[in-house]
């Protein structure tokens, strides 16, 4: 049985999650796992008080980042560069295709919710162009998210291939079983880490941001490259919050 789909490269795979190119233990799978989680709790729990509202955010973006980082440093060592890889051109297509995708997904999954339910939530860091300071507080949120993005990215990508151990290694499943376990469940997962800042709107998190977040995760699944799937959610981001600030 072919257990490649038909958008990946035949000899190409993802790192760690098969003991390739090293062995990765139960153990390192969970320092792994809970670094990323850590930097999270950090980014939406703890508020430095001589710190104004925006360089918390700041702050707490590259704090989430660089724990992400930390866990993997700490279990795979030099390892953890092979999660990135060259950008080429063909790639640059695949982040306007998958931005796209990502739009339609998100607007027809919402406005079902919508239909079927009332309103969605909206985002607190959305802001409108009449705003006091709109075009600041626009470009400081657009930086910011340069570096929260990334970390996301790993909030999303290394449960992915925590669950793909867990279903192919563990459990014996085939890979390409694993690879749709995984790519469902954390996405799912990763929707429900936006519960407080869509006020605990469970429908939403799951449906429309875990929804969004399946449209993310595959750019890296086809590619293997954090890069790819990055700058989609990156684009995605920035598409959404500019209509919303120009509306």
């Amino acid at each position: 049985m072919d257990n490649r789909f038909w958008f990946e490269e035949e000899s190409d795979d993802f790192p760690f999650y098969n003991n390739k190119p090293q062995k990765v233990s139960i153990g390192q799978w969970f320092v792994i796992l809970l670094f990323p989680f850590l930097g999270f709790l950090v980014l939406t729990k703890v508020y430095i008080p001589f710190l104004s509202l925006y360089m918390n955010e700041l702050v707490s973006g590259i704090i989430l980042l660089i724990f992400s980082l930390l866990g993997l440093r700490l279990t795979v060592k030099q390892d953890w560069k092979l999660l990135f890889r060259k950008i080429h051109r063909k790639d640059i297509l695949l982040v306007v295709g998958y931005v796209i995708g990502a739009i339609i997904v998100a607007s027809v999954i919402g406005g079902v919710i919508e239909l079927l339910s009332g309103s969605l939530t909206d985002n607190p860091t959305a802001i409108k162009a009449g705003d006091h300071n709109a075009w600041r507080t626009y470009l400081q949120l657009r930086f910011q998210e340069v570096f929260q993005l990334l970390g996301e990215e790993f909030l999303a990508i290394i449960p992915f291939l925590a669950l793909l151990h867990l279903c192919t290694v563990r459990f014996g499943l085939n890979r390409k079983t694993g690879v749709v376990i995984g790519w469902v469940l954390s996405s799912i997962i990763f929707g429900l880490l936006h519960l407080p800042t869509y006020d605990w709107n469970w429908i939403q998190c799951i449906f429309v941001i875990g929804g969004s977040r399946l449209i993310l995760t595959l750019p890296y699944v086809q590619t293997k490259n954090l890069w790819v799937s990055y700058f989609v959610h990156y684009f995605y981001d920035m598409l959404i919050f500019t209509v919303a600030f120009l509306s």
